[in-house]
């Protein structure tokens, strides 16, 4: 999309969105684990004046992931917020842990449209463009970065 987004999801709330925090998607699914805030790229302002400004609050923007386990990921799909245990996590392979929330996971995957964002208890992301583009699961690959 134009805002470079790769996942969308719905019902993760921004209190959850921190450093540590790990995403598994589906049981047994693709892991990612956040590692920093996605800042907002200045270009966004050509996408909609003030949206930048919008996205800087809290993690609007959404959250940088590093791959913990591949996996697949598909609409539908649950994915339970795993929050670090004090101490933090002792190696790079998740323990099951309880769930400690759930919510439903959309792909973004026209690169051509925009995001639609929403808040609250029940919110909501609509899947950008071609759905049938969804049919296929998404495979995540841990990628050795540059």
């Amino acid at each position: 999309t134009e805002m470079g987004t790769n996942l969308l999801l719905e019902g993760v709330h921004s209190e959850s969105m921190r450093e540590g925090v790990r995403l598994e998607m589906g049981k047994g699914g693709a892991v990612l684990e956040i590692i920093g805030k996605q800042e907002p790229d200045p270009r966004l302002e050509r996408v909609c004046h003030g949206l930048m400004q919008v996205l800087s609050k809290d993690w609007s923007s959404g959250a940088k992931c590093r791959v913990i386990a591949p996996g697949s990921i598909s609409v539908g799909m649950d994915i339970f917020v795993r929050h670090p245990p004090a101490n933090g996590w002792p190696d790079a392979t998740p323990s099951p842990l309880p769930m400690e929330a759930s919510s439903s996971c959309l792909c973004a995957c026209d690169a051509q449209s925009r995001p639609t964002c929403s808040n609250g208890e029940s919110s909501s992301v609509v899947a950008n463009g071609d759905t049938s583009l969804m049919e296929t699961p998404l495979e995540v690959e841990d990628v050795e970065e540059e």
